[in-house]
């Protein structure tokens, strides 16, 4: 990824109480065939905290001494969760972005939406791009990560 230092997680959870969040590559570690095996052995688990995952990763990116911290969020643009339904998930979600964007880091949303549904209305608040075929995923991340560091 041109040089440049990136870090990979990923997020699920039941409730409050439980939001996992995973390690995939540290930002020191070599982009190598484990993190490769890791990230492509990822499937869905749960359900997903968008707002609980956008402010631990800001919290990580925040300690980094980077020129630039960029936040690339690759969700399905639904935030929900069992007792946390879409519009507290929407609110929660845009707090934390906007926090995000206060503490020096910039969150960039690719949303997936195969069935074409739209994203909630928080990641409005972001650069976004929305791709409908999981395969446009691979074509899209570098044409978007030269765009942002460029």
């Amino acid at each position: 990824v041109a040089g440049d230092e990136f870090a990979m997680w990923a997020y699920s959870g039941v409730g409050p109480e439980r939001v996992d969040f995973y390690l995939l590559k540290r930002f020191e570690h070599a982009w190598d065939a484990k993190v490769r095996a890791r990230l492509a052995g990822l499937k869905p688990l749960a359900q997903n905290r968008d707002g609980a995952a956008v402010r631990h990763a800001t919290s990580l990116l925040a300690e980094r001494a980077s020129r630039q911290r960029l936040l690339i969020i690759i969700t399905d643009g639904r935030p929900d969760d069992y007792a946390y339904g879409p519009d507290v998930a929407g609110r929660d979600l845009a707090m934390a972005l906007s926090s995000a964007k206060a503490m020096g880091v910039h969150p960039v949303a690719v949303l997936l939406s195969p069935k074409g549904r739209k994203p909630h209305q928080a990641y409005k608040q972001v650069p976004h791009i929305i791709i409908r075929e999981l395969d446009g995923l691979a074509r899209w991340l570098p044409r978007l990560y030269r765009m942002l560091t460029n």
